[in-house]
């Protein structure tokens, strides 16, 4: 039905003003014209405070020239197109409310709704005008933060300045977006609506890093899942069916050079606008973030989980290319938060991860009597010795736990491997 189609439309208004260039604002109205001749606003998405900066930022992929720029030495130059982008959808719920007397036209109602489409809109009309209506308001907030690129890649630089690809017009632009809060208020003008709303009552949900659905866009979402926690978009090829990015290892001839401009893409520009989004991101929860922010702030990772699909699929998946180039770009960057000296952020080989059963009492840890078992285990404990030593060179100002507790620690370890060295 055109009608349920364009209220999924307006649902996902948000995710489509994500990436656009120039459109700010998304409307969806209804006209009664038995009563209502005004057209009934449902769906009222928009830019909040679209500043000429933000204007200009948002619409400069489509500025952006056909070759990335290039330096005195013919190397390809970057250009970051950072942003912090607010919106808010507005959702006007309509709903009827019939007396005690109108139960029976609620059953025809009912009935209506198996008929045809133009019935059925025939239905909702006479149900406008012959009922009260309540006005639910739902508002929805959201911060995302936008990070996107032109240029940068020698790879992406090579395919697009190709003169056999000229006929493509590759741009080498892409860029990812995640959600840094949303927030949700419903409110309703009726005392006889809900029993939990009462008039003019409002209720609010507040959520830090909300966990999305990630898509892939060509500044329009595809209808393609990425298993991401982001949404990536970039001036991608697409399949012949226009449903997904064109990707694939058997590919040939100028088919293949396609599917390789993807993966270009992601590798080079796309996971580089990651890395610099979760840097963005590291500043701005500072060197204390509380430990709410710091689950949502990892669990901006991008991973592609053991459960989306088999290996070989995984293999063949032109998002796990984006996740591999990601981490290998996290090797240099101090993105790891640790709280020893009030906080500080340290790069990864200097991280060693212990779980929290283990760091408490290693003996309440299941080991295996088998041989690689009782390595994994000393490998850990020595790990654990080495670490705690460590900490017990800092100054009791800095060292998150007391000497002697550390002390007892190293000793409960040890006993503890030594009770599984004589069992093996």
């Amino acid at each position: 039905m055109l009608w349920s189609q364009l209220c999924s439309f307006g649902e996902n208004a948000s995710s489509i003003l994500l990436f656009l260039k120039n459109i700010e604002k998304i409307k969806i109205m209804k006209i009664n014209s038995f009563d209502h001749p005004e057209p009934i606003l449902f769906y009222d998405c928009s830019v909040v405070h679209p500043t000429n900066e933000l204007k200009q930022r948002r619409a400069y992929a489509g500025a952006a020239i056909k070759k990335s720029s290039t330096d005195s030495a013919g190397a390809p130059t970057e250009t970051c197109v950072d942003y912090k982008l607010n919106l808010r959808l507005v959702v006007h719920g309509k709903v009827s409310l019939i007396g005690s007397g109108g139960g029976g036209g609620g059953g025809e109602e009912k009935k209506e709704k198996e008929k045809e489409t133009e019935t059925e809109t025939e239905t909702e009309t006479e149900s406008f005008s012959s009922a009260k209506e309540s006005d639910v308001v739902v508002t929805t907030e959201e911060c995302w933060s936008v990070c996107s690129q032109l240029g940068g890649g020698y790879r992406a630089h090579a395919i697009a300045s190709d003169p056999q690809h000229e006929h493509l017009r590759l741009v080498p632009w892409a860029g990812v977006a995640a959600c840094i809060s949303r927030t949700t208020t419903t409110t309703s003008s009726s005392s006889s609506f809900l029993s939990s709303l009462e008039r003019n009552k409002t209720k609010e949900n507040e959520d830090l890093y909300p966990t999305i659905s990630g898509q892939a866009y060509c500044f329009l979402p595809l209808p393609v899942s990425t298993s991401l926690p982001i949404h990536v978009n970039g001036y991608f090829e697409l399949s012949s069916n226009r449903r997904d990015i064109l990707h694939g290892d058997d590919l040939q001839g100028i088919a293949s050079s396609r599917a390789q401009w993807n993966e270009s893409l992601l590798e080079e520009i796309a996971a580089a606008c990651m890395l610099r989004l979760i840097e963005n991101e590291k500043i701005r929860l500072g060197i204390s973030p509380t430990n709410e922010q710091l689950e949502g702030y990892y669990n901006l990772f991008p991973t592609i989980g053991a459960n989306d699909g088999d290996a070989s699929s995984r293999r063949g998946n032109p998002w796990m290319s984006f996740v591999n180039a990601f981490y290998a770009g996290l090797a240099g960057k101090k993105l790891l938060h640790c709280r020893v000296r009030s906080g500080v952020w340290l790069v990864r080989f200097l991280i060693f991860l212990f779980s929290f059963p283990f760091f408490l009492n290693p003996a309440h840890i299941n080991v295996n009597e088998t041989n690689a078992d009782l390595l994994m285990f000393l490998f850990l404990a020595i790990s654990h010795l080495l670490f705690s030593c460590l900490l017990v060179s800092f100054s009791s100002s800095c060292c998150p736990l007391p000497a002697a507790a550390v002390l007892c620690r190293i000793q409960h370890t040890l006993s503890c491997s030594q009770s599984l060295v004589r069992k093996q």
